[in-house]
């Protein structure tokens, strides 16, 4: 297999929640992952035209929802985040989706969306495995704004520019 053929791997696909504020960020990297499903469904407007046999599709734009869950760890940021949240519905926070195989070590191409965050109750069910929490994420603004992100200092940057601190 040559270098062009390797795959790219599930663990190559970094995906981090800002658990903190939009004054104070708090980029925190979603591991432990068991379930990570997003799904990207398009909000169309289909005319009723009464002379047309086939009406066309128009795609205004794209919605994107993430069902989520993960072993529960002691101390971990984003398992203190939605323990915070446990009992709210539609928790503002920024979700950010790094390619790290493209870009420059320093500036690896990302994509930054809103979301509005609704947990799951933790879960048990399993005897003998970690307890299971996660969520629904849905989006909450006009799609995913496309940039950079800096893995040193966990900052997104809009655009082609690098992020910086």
């Amino acid at each position: 297999m040559s270098e062009n053929d390797a795959p790219i791997w599930g663990n190559e696909l970094e995906y981090y929640i800002n658990t903190g504020t939009g004054e104070a960020a708090a980029w925190t990297k979603v591991t432990e992952l068991l379930t990570w499903e997003p799904s990207a469904e398009p909000k169309t407007y289909e005319p009723a035209w009464l002379d047309r046999k086939v009406s066309p599709v128009f795609v205004q734009g794209r919605t994107c929802s993430i069902n989520w869950t993960k072993d529960t760890v002691k101390n971990g940021a984003l398992e203190a985040w939605v323990m915070e949240h446990r009992n709210e519905t539609d928790v503002a926070c920024e979700v950010c989706r790094v390619f790290t195989w493209l870009g420059t070590a320093a500036a690896q191409t990302a994509d930054m969306a809103s979301f509005l965050f609704n947990p799951a109750d933790p879960s048990n069910a399993n005897g003998g495995q970690p307890v299971v929490t996660g969520g629904t994420l849905n989006m909450a603004d006009d799609g995913w704004t496309e940039g950079t992100w800096n893995p040193s200092t966990k900052a997104f940057a809009a655009g082609s520019a690098p992020a910086q601190a």
